[in-house]
């Protein structure tokens, strides 16, 4: 259970670590567990209940328009951690926009947050 072990490392880190990390983690750790238990005779129940964990704790987690984008906002990871366009989309398409240390609410009219985006953009 060598990458179920490196992730946790990463994920518990006390330093470098950002909202952006969970899903591309979580993404790469839930291909290698399906590629492990594809070629393997004996580990399969240990492997099912690991994937199986991880859906029912991040399940929720997987779908949130914040997360995606903070995984798409990090250099190191931008769109690479998922070929899923529907994902990718519902992140970039966010309502939620950060821009120069103003937060924009999703509940406030979409044409004032473009507008108050472009002001931002032009000072």
């Amino acid at each position: 259970m060598g990458p179920l072990a490196k992730v946790l490392n990463i994920l518990q880190a006390e330093t470098d670590v950002q909202m952006g990390w969970l899903l591309p983690t979580l993404t790469l750790l839930i291909n290698k567990l399906e590629r492990i238990h594809k070629n393997s005779r004996y580990c399969k129940p240990l492997v099912d209940a690991a994937l199986e964990g991880l859906q029912k704790r991040f399940k929720d987690m997987m779908g949130e328009p914040e997360f995606i984008a903070a995984a798409i906002l990090l250099p190191k990871f931008k769109t690479a951690w998922t070929s899923d366009e529907n994902l990718l989309n519902l992140g970039l398409t966010s309502r939620t926009i950060w821009r120069k240390n103003v937060h924009i609410s999703h509940h406030q009219p979409m044409d004032r947050v473009l507008q108050m985006t472009m002001t931002s953009f032009q000072a």
